[in-house]
């Protein structure tokens, strides 16, 4: 277990590595760059610019600067903003927050709504249950999430003005937890339904297959009740497949659903993503980066840690 665990460190940390310069590579190669506002200033000069360019590292290599800003990294120093001037890792700590309640708040709500759906409807295939699940994953799965924003709030927000189409909390207002889960309403439902889907269709097809197994139909015929057959035998043998599924949406969920949060003006990782990007903000960019791929390798890890608990037989080797 030990060494197992030391491996996978181990592959982490050459990925985090690769992952973090290819970004900073490509982020470097994209059009424009933090001073094209200034190239544009006729009242600046060219001197001026070369100044600010060498003050900022931009005028060395790309991989000399992201040997410069990993060297910082590793000891906490994510370096500082080229737009606002400000601690990246000050920036970040105030927007991981919002993101983490929100994806998380999705996350919950789906995982409760599409974990039953998914074994009622392959329990009782053909009826309403099953009809209700095929034809809630099939929206949720072909509408995009900014379509689905954008209709939501026309009718929410706009025709029956039951709920808020931006912020976290009212302007003016003092921030309270009922004004939080208004907010918060709308953009997790909107990033709940983006991701029900998948989990609804893969809960089904796990617990469809493990329903076929020969344990299960011993457990049958043994006389043990229905309830306790998919309690105890089938529904822990399905959810590997769920669990991997979940897995798979941490980039997803730890990004902040960018779409979402800017199109709801929800201060999180996601919307300051966007922002940075535009603007060229190399070190807020990374920062945001290496937030989002140190999360996601972590839970790769622990993905394989949850499979040996959920199913002893399982045996985790480097491969």
């Amino acid at each position: 277990m030990a060494g197992y665990a030391a491996g996978r460190l181990l592959q982490a940390v050459a990925l985090f590595f690769c992952i973090t310069c290819l970004a900073y590579v490509l982020l470097t190669l994209a059009p424009g760059g933090p001073l094209s506002t200034l190239r544009a200033n006729a009242d600046i000069s060219e001197e001026q610019i070369a100044k600010m360019t060498a003050q900022l590292g931009l005028d060395k290599p790309v991989l000399a600067q992201y040997g410069a800003w990993i060297g910082k990294a590793l000891t906490g120093d994510l370096g500082t903003s080229f737009r606002t001037s400000q601690p990246v890792a000050a920036t970040l700590s105030q927007r991981i927050g919002p993101s983490l309640l929100l994806t998380l708040s999705a996350l919950l709500a789906a995982v409760l709504i599409g974990i039953p759906l998914g074994i009622a409807s392959a329990l009782r295939p053909g009826a309403a249950v099953d009809k209700l699940a095929t034809a809630l994953s099939f929206l949720t799965s072909s509408i995009p999430s900014f379509l689905l924003s954008l209709g939501l709030i026309f009718i929410f927000a706009v025709k029956l003005k039951l709920l808020p189409a931006q912020g976290m909390f009212y302007a003016g207002s003092p921030p309270t937890p009922g004004a939080l889960l208004i907010h918060l309403f709308l953009p997790s439902l909107i990033i709940a339904g983006n991701i029900v889907g998948g989990i609804i269709k893969q809960t089904k097809g796990s617990v469809l297959e493990v329903l076929g197994e020969d344990f299960v139909r011993a457990a049958v015929a043994k006389g043990i009740g229905r309830r306790r057959v998919v309690l105890e035998h089938v529904f822990r043998n399905a959810l590997i497949p769920v669990v991997t599924q979940i897995g798979l949406l941490t980039p997803f969920l730890v990004g902040g659903a960018v779409v979402v949060e800017q199109i709801f003006s929800w201060p999180g990782l996601g919307s300051l993503l966007v922002q940075s990007i535009i603007n060229r903000d190399y070190p807020t960019v990374m920062g945001a980066v290496t937030l989002i791929t140190a999360a996601v390798l972590t839970c790769n890890i622990l993905l394989d840690f949850i499979y040996m608990r959920l199913d002893p037989r399982i045996t985790l080797r480097i491969q």
